[in-house]
């Protein structure tokens, strides 16, 4: 008889257990679902737009990247983005000397992301008059990959940026010259942050 009843009893806590352990895993699959339903989408699948576009999102910009010709050089340094702002270096060498200067900055204004930069002689005279640098208001966005633009310039017209891989970055620039379309690419390799 008291072996009746240990089988009963263990089955009744075997039926319990299954119960329970059922109920569990119905419980996470079940929470497992709503928290993937809930998920926002990671920022690399947000739709980026002209509108929506901040300086986080030009972030894959920073570190400082390089290309060589021959006895020349190029080197272009962006910080990350901090405050409102990104801020650029450019310095061109011909014949192992530098040849010119850019400062740049990237920031909001009216709402939209604009490109500035001035460029400087090697001895820092501008190219720009004195309360003038460059403005090129933002036309694409996707993620590494941005476009600034304005008309009214002859060259360059249109600036791009462009990160195929990690460790490479794209510039290219596309302008007028003599009513005659130009366009210069530096392929450059990031060389440190």
């Amino acid at each position: 008889m008291q072996h009746h009843v240990m089988n009963r009893r263990f089955a009744v806590c075997m039926g319990v257990a299954v119960a329970v352990g059922a109920c569990a895993l119905w419980a996470l699959g079940h929470s497992t679902e709503t928290a993937r339903a809930e998920d926002p989408k990671p920022i690399t699948e947000r739709t980026l737009s002209v509108a929506n576009a901040r300086l986080q999102d030009l972030a894959w910009m920073e570190g400082t990247w390089q290309a060589f010709r021959g006895t020349g050089a190029i080197e272009e340094r962006w910080s990350a983005p901090l405050g409102d702002s990104m801020v650029g270096t450019f310095r061109w060498l011909r014949a192992e000397k530098v040849w010119m200067y850019e400062l740049m900055a990237i920031s909001k204004d009216n709402g939209r992301l604009y490109l500035w930069l001035k460029h400087f002689s090697r001895k820092f005279a501008s190219w720009e008059e004195k309360d003038e640098a460059l403005s090129f208001a933002i036309t694409h966005i996707e993620p590494n990959k941005v476009v600034f633009k304005n008309s009214k310039y002859e060259d360059p017209q249109r600036v791009t940026y462009y990160r195929p891989v990690p460790e490479t970055l794209i510039i290219r620039l596309e302008g007028t010259k003599d009513g005659e379309p130009t366009e210069s690419e530096f392929q450059l390799s990031r060389v440190g942050p």
